[in-house]
């Protein structure tokens, strides 16, 4: 599955990690050459935001929940038990309010991002219409004047 959490806003917004779950039928050992999970999270570029590192978790909500780090070496696993793998979702690039609204709209229809999000990363006001959700285009422009004014003077 993919992962939950809103991508990495951008121009270009970064891409999504996935989800995958193995439960082992044996009794084994596993071995991860994974990077970086306490670190140096997916950089945004140009204006992007960051994305979010991976993880690896050792029976996810149950008893002997385990974070493993991003290197392990012959760690034992029972039958039964369940590795969860959550890959890194990528940084950005460029700034979230050069993306097109209805993009962004997509994204927010398609489980990408938040209607929330939308407007705090983006500047793009996502209202509900006749049971459809839509872009407010004019408010969408008037919050990014002010967005854009308060990065501006806040640099």
């Amino acid at each position: 599955e993919l992962r939950s959490e809103p991508a990495a806003a951008g121009e270009f917004r970064g891409g999504i990690g996935i989800v995958r779950e193995n439960t082992f039928l044996t009794d084994t050992a596993i071995t991860c050459e994974g990077e970086r999970h306490e670190s140096d999270v997916p950089w945004g570029a140009f204006g992007g935001h960051d994305g979010l590192n991976g993880s690896l978790v050792k029976n996810v909500g149950r008893a002997g929940e385990e974070s493993w780090p991003s290197k392990v070496t012959g760690r034992q696993l029972l039958a039964g038990d369940s590795l969860q793998i959550t890959v890194p979702s990528g940084g950005g690039f460029g700034d979230p309010h050069k993306r097109d609204p209805l993009k962004v709209l997509e994204d927010v229809l398609d489980g990408f991002t938040t209607a929330e999000a939308a407007a705090r990363d983006y500047g793009v006001v996502i209202k509900e219409v006749n049971g459809q959700l839509t872009v407010d285009l004019r408010s969408t422009a008037e919050r990014r004047e002010v967005l854009v004014a308060e990065l501006s003077s806040a640099t």
